[in-house]
């Protein structure tokens, strides 16, 4: 099967589909995207989208088998990636800061936030299975050259970071509007749980 423009367009289709659809990488999204701006958040869908690169690149060059037979790595990283998550949630739930106090806190690191996006992709080797499922779809992985991996992994990433970054900036331009003393508390809050609920799917789900 030789990847051309028709296997491109399906593909990117798909990932669109897939990209829109609620999960822990859109949840957590709109969690971070409540109380960062946009140009901040898309260093954290950065690292979630450069984890869904590594999977997809890994699937392709047929690795998936073997990194499946060392499971200690994706439980590290699922319990970093998780527990991160609840950590950030309940500084959400406990916070008492005002809309001043949030400009005038300094705002987490580029390398961070595209860290804790990382792990999040990371710490969950189903989306590493499910490249494996998904891409036979599209593209021969037998068969497929480098330059038609390299297009097809092209594809997922930017349909990725545009679905992920249209939650951001929707949320981002919704909070302009919400953020004021009276509703700063229950987004807060409702950041908090969202973060926690994708802490937990990490951490447990299988």
């Amino acid at each position: 099967m030789t990847f051309g423009i028709e296997n491109a367009i399906a593909l990117m289709i798909a990932t669109a589909i897939l990209g829109l659809s609620p999960g822990p990488a859109v949840f957590a999204t709109v969690a971070r995207s409540i109380n960062l701006p946009f140009k901040r958040t898309a260093f954290f869908i950065a690292g979630i989208v450069f984890g869904d690169f590594v999977f997809a690149m890994m699937a392709m060059g047929g690795l998936a088998v073997l990194v499946s037979q060392h499971q200690t790595l994706f439980q590290i990283l699922r319990c970093v990636g998780g527990g991160y998550l609840l950590y950030l949630g309940m500084m959400a739930l406990v916070s008492k800061a005002t809309v001043k106090d949030i400009q005038s806190v300094a705002p987490e690191s580029r390398l961070k936030l595209m860290t804790s996006g990382f792990l999040l992709t990371a710490g969950n080797p189903k989306d590493l299975l499910f490249f494996v499922s998904f891409l036979p779809a599209f593209i021969d992985l037998k068969t497929a050259g480098a330059e038609q991996m390299a297009m097809a992994a092209a594809v997922i990433v930017v349909t990725f970071v545009a679905t992920l970054s249209f939650y951001a900036a929707l949320i981002s331009v919704v909070g302009k509007w919400l953020r004021n003393p009276k509703t700063l508390f229950w987004l807060d809050r409702m950041a908090g749980v969202i973060l926690i609920a994708v802490g937990l799917i990490v951490l447990f789900a299988h």
